[in-house]
């Protein structure tokens, strides 16, 4: 399965008079209704409805529609509308044997996701860190001729993370940047929970 790793593009235009500025309307709330537990119990989720779910040893894949899932799942760029992400828990003993073997004292989130993302193409975004419904977390996104991507680290605290790496056709990420935010803030991973396949390093993608 290949990477789809790849901030935030806030544009505000006022049209209107100069007496009296036009008014804003405020988008709709992002609601996640759906619940997802992996086969394991190790790692759970929410996400939007109409959309499905696949999950592959450690990997969970999230998607709007099964053809974008399909997209996703063999690397293909994703059609018009459609969007999808990839989902990979690291827990804290995989995170410190990382981080050894790239002579990293400290892996704060930061820098593990700077050792994940090192690879990427020129063209990814610098780290951006923020907290969403009081997660932390940082990421990249890279805007390609085939398709727009985001990658999501967040600090499930004990010195686990979870990645989600995002994807969506060309120009539209911006759609679907705040829903991968918000699903990515729901994600929780429980390594004592069940055993885990061997997780897998995300291997750098366009």
């Amino acid at each position: 399965m290949r990477a789809v790793l790849w901030v935030v593009i806030v544009c505000g235009l006022l049209v209107g008079c100069a007496a009296a500025p036009a008014a804003t309307q405020t988008p709709p709330p992002i609601t996640l209704p759906l619940a997802y537990t992996s086969v394991n119990g190790a790692l759970t989720l929410n996400y939007p409805n109409g959309w499905v779910v696949t999950e592959s040893g450690a990997l969970i894949g999230i998607a709007s529609d099964d053809a974008a899932m399909r997209a996703v799942s063999n690397g293909r760029p994703l059609s018009s509308g459609q969007a999808g992400a990839i989902i990979s828990p690291f827990s804290a003993a995989t995170v410190s044997a990382m981080a050894e073997g790239s002579g990293l004292d400290n892996p704060v989130l930061s820098t593990f996701f700077g050792l994940i993302t090192q690879n990427l193409p020129p063209e990814t975004s610098d780290i951006s860190e923020i907290v969403v419904a009081g997660r932390n977390m940082a990421y990249v996104t890279l805007l390609l001729a085939d398709g727009d991507s985001i990658g999501i680290m967040v600090d499930d605290s004990d010195g686990d993370y979870i990645l989600l790496q995002g994807a969506t056709a060309v120009g539209e990420l911006t759609q679907y940047q705040e829903v991968f935010l918000e699903i990515a803030a729901t994600l929780r991973f429980s390594p004592s929970a069940a055993p885990l396949a061997p997780e897998t390093t995300p291997e750098s993608g366009g």
